[in-house]
């Protein structure tokens, strides 16, 4: 008798394991992010992903939500490593910081960059200045300067 329940249990359980668990969801709906650009844009903020999520509006708040509304998939930007900040987006970081981990990178861009090629850059390349740092009151940030399809980080 025993051994006819062991089997009917594993038959029970086999599809739920299959199928994902009880109530669990796509992995290819999961969408780490790596590298997050904050540019101004039109009175407001423009958040970038290097996973090709995009959110605006007037403040980072509404960005996000407008990146989560509008995304395929379930965005995360805590697992962020590197923040690039166009210059004059100061006035947003401490409502970036809700949203991503205080040993995120941090430094400023100048020109347009491909923000994939960016995270294997500064891989190489780490900022040395953090979001920590930057609450602490450090405000000597990094830039990444892209120019003509090449990238150079410079550190203060």
């Amino acid at each position: 008798m025993k051994k006819w329940l062991h089997w009917v249990l594993l038959l029970a359980v086999i599809p739920i394991l299959s199928f994902g668990g009880l109530g669990g969801e796509d992995v290819g709906k999961l969408r780490p992010v790596q590298v997050v650009e904050i540019r101004k844009r039109n009175n407001g903020v423009q958040l970038q992903t290097d996973t090709q999520d995009l959110g605006v509006g007037a403040d980072v708040i509404q960005a996000v939500k407008y990146m989560k509304d509008t995304s395929t998939a379930r965005v995360f930007l805590d697992t962020a490593d590197y923040l690039l900040i166009e210059p004059g987006t100061e006035i947003w970081l401490s409502q970036l910081q809700e949203y991503l981990r205080p040993s995120c990178c941090l430094c400023y861009v100048t020109g347009e960059v491909d923000l994939y090629e960016a995270g294997q850059y500064l891989q190489l390349h780490e900022p040395k200045l953090t979001l920590t740092h930057y609450e602490a009151g450090k405000r000597n940030l990094p830039e990444l300067i892209s120019k003509e399809g090449s990238m150079k980080l410079v550190q203060p």
